[in-house]
């Protein structure tokens, strides 16, 4: 077997999501590859703790290549964690890649689409928001959004939320 093949199974899910939420990406050229295993890489000299990247989303970088595979961006999934994740995680993983890859018309270029990588909305530590509280909007925002989300899950699950907390 490759190291890389074509993942369909990826693209099924990534379809509607751009169709729903990522409108700006109606237009790009996505490939969707499946490669072997997860890239691993231990954090402490121990390897209590381990960064585990499960998919990574990528500009085609130059010209060049964009005539080669033509594609405007590459997503490709770790196949060992996809096989192992939920049909909810696996709608996680593709949309958060999704998230990174951006684009806009540019005006001066007949509106011709410019696309580019996004970082990540936040980057933060655990303790720092247990010690010093929500003082950053962005952890704000991100607090906010996680709240909505518990609700909506709960309200999916129980009917509502305060059947849910009754229980």
């Amino acid at each position: 077997m490759s190291d890389y093949w074509l993942a369909p199974e990826v693209e099924a899910i990534a379809t509607p999501l751009i169709a729903a939420h990522h409108s700006h990406l109606a237009t790009a050229r996505i490939g969707y590859l499946f490669r072997e295993k997860a890239a691993r890489k231990k954090v402490t000299l121990d390897g209590s703790i381990e960064r585990v990247t499960q998919g990574q989303a990528g500009r085609v970088g130059s010209k060049k290549y964009e005539v080669l595979c033509e594609k405007d961006f590459i997503i490709e999934i770790a196949s060992d964690e996809w096989l192992q994740a939920s049909g909810a995680m696996r709608q996680y993983i593709v949309d958060h890649e999704l998230c990174h890859c951006g684009g806009e018309e540019d005006p001066e270029n007949g509106g011709e689409m410019i696309w580019f990588m996004l970082p990540h909305d936040i980057e933060e530590f655990i303790g720092v928001v247990e010690r010093n509280g929500l003082q950053r909007e962005v952890v704000r925002d991100f607090y906010r959004a996680s709240v909505k989300a518990d609700q909506d899950e709960k309200k999916k699950i129980y009917g509502s939320v305060a059947a849910a907390d009754a229980n």
